[in-house]
């Protein structure tokens, strides 16, 4: 269940880690397809033996033996980017350091340009016209895979509660319970679909990540 505590992991993470956040990663993981914000990409992690910067650099010197040099961007977070384009496919990849002294960690994105745009967001209520959208994943290309919501409010954790609570009555979700609205975590049900969000306060208002999952009955 979502949590306020979480609530700065899901801020810090990127489009490139949104499949494998908390979870732990050994070799290469699977691939996992997603749709984030209408575009298509393929998400998979790995580890490596080796610092990120030695890591990062014998990556860049690889991928230039095949095609132009990548671009590397080196974020405030101590996180290294490095982006490559070899014809349709657009590759990134996220390195940072690993959970253990010595490794490293890899969160690639791949985006096939040939894939159109998937305009259909699937949120399944009509958010506050006040939100901004920071990213709606859908973990899975069909429309009934599950849905990951992050948006930020201006206003307090107590009006932000209280107007995600009346958007899910309008659009036919179940009343959240006030005892788990108290504490900034709404849980809601539609037939067989779950809702579940955690708000917690932010520097300029709210912060808030919404969870859906289940097939619509």
């Amino acid at each position: 269940m979502l949590m306020p505590r979480t609530m700065d992991a899901w801020l810090l993470g990127t489009i490139l880690a949104v499949c494998s956040l908390a979870k732990p990663v050994s070799a290469a993981s699977a691939i996992e397809r997603v749709v984030v914000n209408g575009v298509p990409l393929r998400l998979h992690s790995s580890t490596e033996i080796g610092e990120p910067e030695v890591v990062a650099e014998a990556l860049a010197q690889r991928w230039a033996q095949s095609g132009p040099a990548p671009l590397t961007v080196r974020l405030r977070d101590g996180r290294i980017i490095i982006g490559r384009q070899r014809h349709a496919i657009h590759e990134t990849v996220s390195l940072q350091r690993g959970r253990h002294p010595g490794s490293t960690r890899l969160d690639y994105a791949i985006r096939d340009l040939r894939e159109p745009i998937d305009s259909w967001s699937g949120l399944p209520f009509v958010p506050p016209a006040d939100w901004q959208s920071v990213s709606l994943v859908r973990h899975g290309r069909s429309r009934a895979a599950p849905l990951t919501g992050l948006f930020r409010s201006q206003r307090s954790v107590e009006l932000t509660v209280r107007q995600l609570s009346e958007a899910l009555v309008r659009a036919g979700w179940s009343a959240p319970p006030r005892v788990g609205a108290e504490r900034g975590v709404i849980t809601s049900v539609r037939g067989s679909r779950r809702l579940e969000a955690a708000i917690a306060a932010s520097e300029s208002g709210s912060r808030i990540v919404i969870q859906v999952g289940g097939l619509e009955t």
